[in-house]
């Protein structure tokens, strides 16, 4: 009888301990799912300066006035920054209308050697555009010991209207651009 008493006596407190040991680890559990997620939401990375647009440079948009492009350069000398910018401008709006030039002559499917001709001369005849700055913005970044260079750079529609209306065969109008 006195056997029977400590066994369950034992068999209570081995009961008891086990309870006590899956709380602990339950717990235990839950307080690292818990610290993991507060650090996890508290260590956010700084700002990196280099991608945040400046305020009202994102709203300049092709119009019927002028194409506009948005470019950033990064760099430790502020007059080559701002001279590759601007060449990164020119680059991308000759591409920009390039690229329209050719999809409106496929889709109009003019396949003459004449039109090619014209195309070809037309896109040559780009590489002259000179290129605006609109707006610009120099931020000196202490973080990468840089200097950030944003620019807005526009070509006139005059411009290119004038270059468009030397090629009259091709029949393009500054407004198929913008489209």
């Amino acid at each position: 009888n006195k056997n029977v008493k400590t066994i369950n006596a034992l068999l209570n407190m081995n009961f008891f301990s086990m309870i006590f040991c899956k709380n602990i680890v339950f717990k235990s559990i839950i307080f690292f799912i818990s610290l993991l997620f507060l650090i996890s939401c508290s260590t956010t990375k700084p700002l990196n300066t280099i991608n945040i647009i400046p305020d009202g440079f994102s709203d300049y948009n092709d119009n019927s006035e002028a194409l506009f492009q948005l470019v950033q350069t990064s760099g430790t000398n502020e007059s080559i920054i701002k001279r590759e910018a601007q060449l990164t401008a020119m680059s991308l709006i000759i591409s920009r209308i390039e690229s329209k030039v050719k999809s409106i002559s496929e889709f109009r499917q003019n396949n003459s050697q004449t039109d090619f001709i014209n195309v070809t001369r037309l896109l040559s005849e780009f590489k002259i555009l000179k290129i605006e700055l609109e707006e610009s913005k120099v931020i000196y970044d202490n973080k990468l010991n840089k200097i950030i260079f944003w620019g807005v750079y526009k070509v006139d529609r005059k411009q290119i209207k004038s270059l468009l209306d030397k090629n009259e065969s091709l029949n393009l109008k500054f407004e198929d651009l913008i489209q």
